[in-house]
C-alpha cells in the first residue's frame, strides 16, 4: 500500500501537504471561445477539491486527506511542464480557486482572480494544455521547494 505514512517511511518526500487539486482545464463552450469578453471565469472554492498531497520519486500522490491509505490516483511528473500562473494573466483554461470578493463581472475582462494567500500551479502536457491545476496556501509553500 502506499498510504501517506508509507510513503514518509521509504520515499525522500520533496513536498507534502494541502492543496486544491483540478483535473484538466476548464471546459469552454463555443460562445466562451468565441467571445471571451462575456465569459466570466470558472471557479470553484478550495474545499471542494481540497486533497493531500506528496511529491516524492518524480510522482504527485494525491490522497483525499492525510490520513488516507492508498491515494486517489498518481501523477508521474516525467512529461509534464510545471508554470506558475501569474494571477493578473490567468490561463485561459484555468480555474480560478477561491476567488476574492468584486473582482468577477465588473472588472475588466470580468477576471475574478484567485485570493491572494494562494498560489497556483498548471502543470501542462506537450501540448502546453492543463492536465492539472494546483493551489497552495502561501504559507504553506514557504518553507517548501516550490521553484
Amino acid at each position: 500500500k502506499l498510504g501517506v505514512e508509507a510513503l514518509r517511511a521509504t520515499q525522500h518526500v520533496a513536498f507534502e501537504g494541502p492543496a486544491a487539486v483540478v483535473v484538466g482545464p476548464v471546459e469552454k463552450d463555443i460562445c466562451q471561445i468565441m467571445i471571451p469578453c462575456f465569459d466570466e471565469r470558472s471557479f470553484i472554492s478550495f474545499g471542494e477539491v481540497k486533497r493531500h498531497i506528496l511529491i516524492a520519486d518524480s510522482n504527485i500522490f494525491v490522497y483525499l486527506d492525510s490520513m488516507a491509505i492508498s491515494p486517489l490516483y498518481t501523477i508521474p511528473l516525467s512529461d509534464l511542464v510545471p508554470e506558475r500562473e501569474d494571477p493578473n494573466h490567468p490561463d485561459f483554461y484555468s480555474h480560478t480557486i477561491s476567488p476574492e470578493a468584486n473582482t468577477g463581472f465588473c472588472t475588466p475582462m470580468f477576471t475574478n482572480r484567485s485570493k491572494k494567500s494562494l498560489e497556483t500551479v498548471l502543470l501542462k502536457d506537450q501540448n502546453g494544455e492543463i492536465a492539472f491545476q494546483f493551489a497552495f496556501h502561501k504559507k504553506m509553500t514557504s518553507g517548501n521547494n516550490m521553484g
